[in-house]
């Protein structure tokens, strides 16, 4: 029923978002920023990570050219990302965030 209303194009580029989240453990209420953009067939992702108080700040971006799985690649990409920045910011990620991300 929804099939129709699916754009490829957005399917992938809010795949790699959501998985750049979900590697982070975030939600609308945290200070993360994501967008990824499709052009002949090279998703480009930025993501951006700060601490609540603004003082520290992570960012990633990285082009890939989609193989056969293009939803693959993206979600494979967003997390990959997402755990670069998580592994980063290590103890100031723990300190502000916990465990359990945001």
């Amino acid at each position: 029923m929804l099939l129709p209303l699916n754009i490829a194009e957005h399917a992938i580029t809010t795949t790699a978002e959501r998985s750049f989240l979900e590697a982070l453990d975030g939600s609308c209420r945290t200070p993360i920023a994501a967008m990824a953009t499709l052009e002949n067939n090279n998703l480009t992702f930025l993501g951006e990570v700060l601490t609540p108080d603004g003082k520290h700040c992570w960012r990633r971006q990285q082009t890939v050219t989609l193989g056969t799985d293009g939803m693959a690649t993206a979600r494979a990409l967003g997390l990959r990302l997402g755990a670069d920045i998580k592994a980063e910011a290590g103890p100031l990620y723990q300190a502000h965030f916990g465990d359990d991300g945001w």
